[in-house]
């Protein structure tokens, strides 16, 4: 489903990523095809915090995640990469056409984004982890890259968790005593660390994602 269908704004202040929409030359309709073209910048999916950014009205942006409490959590955004950073994108000028087309090609851009999950060395293969680059944790929208999670653990259903910016963990749900409390407890560690000069800005998601063949099937609400 299109995220970028389902707008979510509040009209406040932005937040420091400023906008650079009208700087592209995006639109190429041909046949009722639309292409973009953003030179030689990317635009990927992105996930905020909802308490810790305020959106302005026209910036793309929906929830992603609802607390148990069907608050929101976890806010899904669209940004641009270029030489000088994170700009967020602006719907305003876009039609309906142009929306998909950014939807799909964040979507590709992040499906080719290399994520390299390894075994955590602690863990007996049973718990793998990747983490650094900026785009981790959306690695998560990706059907393709959860898919190479599920090969290395061997399961057809898993736990994800992506506590904070960076860092994307996964077991099997079929983990059972001592071991799925060891995932629990690392997602917890990770979460509750506020190491680093962003502190409990990088925060993401509490709570764990359960997919099934690379797609997100449930959620584990975690209340501590």
């Amino acid at each position: 489903m299109s995220f970028l269908k389902k707008l979510f704004s509040k009209n406040k202040q932005a937040p420091e990523l400023q906008d650079k929409n009208d700087e592209l030359d995006l639109i190429d309709q041909v046949e009722n095809t639309v292409s973009l073209d953003f030179g030689d910048n990317k635009v990927y999916p992105y996930f905020m915090r909802y308490e810790n950014h305020e959106l302005s009205e026209g910036q793309l942006a929906s929830v992603f995640h609802y607390s148990q409490e069907e608050k929101p959590v976890v806010l899904q955004t669209v940004v641009l990469q270029d030489d000088e950073g994170l700009a967020l994108m602006d719907n305003s000028e876009m039609s309906e056409d142009i929306l998909n087309a950014v939807d799909k090609q964040a979507l590709a851009n992040i499906t080719a984004f290399e994520l390299d999950f390894k075994f955590h060395p602690e863990y007996d293969e049973k718990i793998i982890v990747a983490q650094g680059p900026t785009f981790t944790c959306e690695a998560i929208l990706s059907e393709e890259q959860m898919l190479k999670a599920h090969v290395m653990l061997d399961a057809d259903e898993i736990m994800v968790a992506i506590p904070r910016r960076g860092v994307i963990l996964a077991a099997s749900n079929e983990l059972q005593g001592d071991m799925r409390q060891t995932f629990m407890n690392l997602h917890m560690y990770i979460w509750l660390d506020q190491q680093g000069a962003e502190g409990d800005l990088s925060q993401l998601c509490k709570d764990i994602f359960v997919l099934k063949h690379g797609e997100i099937e449930g959620v584990l609400y975690i209340d501590a």
